[in-house]
């Protein structure tokens, strides 16, 4: 099933609601009924019937999807620089923190992901991240490393998110190259790490994000509205002018399905085009706003 906005043709969208208060706002909504018309004709006269009944039941509508291939093995850990064996399996996505101090140098921030970038929502979704500098800089970063599962009642400085942008665009225009939809982004999963190993200009951590439970549906454009999501790993320093390193922020697409992958094909089956594949680079970074996104303390 398809719906049709201008000159496009989309899948059928979920049921689904997304609004943001304040000015400008927004409130978009689908909802979906069935409804069943009857008209009174002259051959039923008699019938004790108004002249046309409408019966409506609304319903929920969440298509299902699953991934194309299931979760690679975990990456095996090692004290050689990067701290794991690379593999196809998994995509290394590099970023840079820039050095602000005399004495440090930058530190390159190295997330390993599963490469098809396709996850369900039920299922964590594993990562291997190393840190990358000389050994003083890395001494120097220590008060921002990612902090243990059992510390995360403390301010975390260094997170990995699944965040989710919900773009409205009902005019579909552009000013000075910029187009004028009104969005916003929310943090449907949080990231727990645990430490791996060390080496001599590098440290390793290895974990988990947790899709939140009340997610469930995946991203989807549907006319003017576009929900999309990202894995964010970010390091934002408490106090920016006393940091000897700049904030750092990696954004990487990525798809959410319904149901997890089955090597058996056991469960409901599922047509070709259900099996999601990753978003591009292009299609996350066109009208991105994940880089804005600052969570309310």
């Amino acid at each position: 099933m398809q719906i049709e906005h201008g000159k496009d043709t989309y899948p059928l969208p979920p049921t689904h609601e997304v609004h943001l208060s304040g000015v400008p706002g927004f409130r978009a909504t689908i909802d979906y009924a069935i409804s069943a018309y009857v008209y009174k004709g002259k051959a039923a006269a008699l019938l004790p019937v108004k002249q046309n009944n409408t019966v409506s039941t609304p319903f929920v509508y969440y298509p299902r999807s699953r991934p194309a291939l299931g979760l690679p093995g975990p990456m095996t850990i090692t004290t050689v620089y990067p701290g794991v064996l690379e593999s196809a399996d998994w995509t290394c996505f590099d970023t840079v923190m820039a050095a602000k101090s005399r004495g440090v140098k930058d530190i390159v921030a190295k997330l390993y992901i599963p490469a098809s970038r396709v996850f369900c929502l039920s299922e964590p979704i594993p990562f291997h991240l190393t840190f990358a500098s000389s050994a003083v800089s890395l001494a120097a970063f220590l008060p921002y490393v990612p902090a243990p599962s059992s510390y995360m009642g403390a301010r975390r400085l260094t997170r990995i998110q699944v965040l989710r942008q919900s773009s409205v665009d009902v005019r579909n225009t552009t000013i000075a190259g910029t187009k004028t939809d009104i969005w916003r982004v929310l943090s449907i999963g949080e990231g727990s790490f645990r430490h791996a190993c060390d080496g001599q200009e590098f440290m390793s951590f290895v974990g988990e994000i947790a899709v939140n439970p009340n997610t469930r549906i995946g991203g989807f454009k549907a006319g003017g509205l576009f929900i999309k999501d990202c894995i964010v790993l970010s390091m934002i320093p408490p106090d920016p002018t006393k940091s000897p390193f700049s904030e750092l922020r990696c954004v990487v697409p990525i798809r959410l399905t319904t149901d997890p992958w089955s090597s058996d094909n056991t469960g409901a089956p599922f047509l070709q085009t259900e099996y999601s594949t990753p978003s591009t680079p292009e299609e996350s970074h066109a009208g991105s706003h994940f880089s804005d996104y600052q969570e309310q303390v």
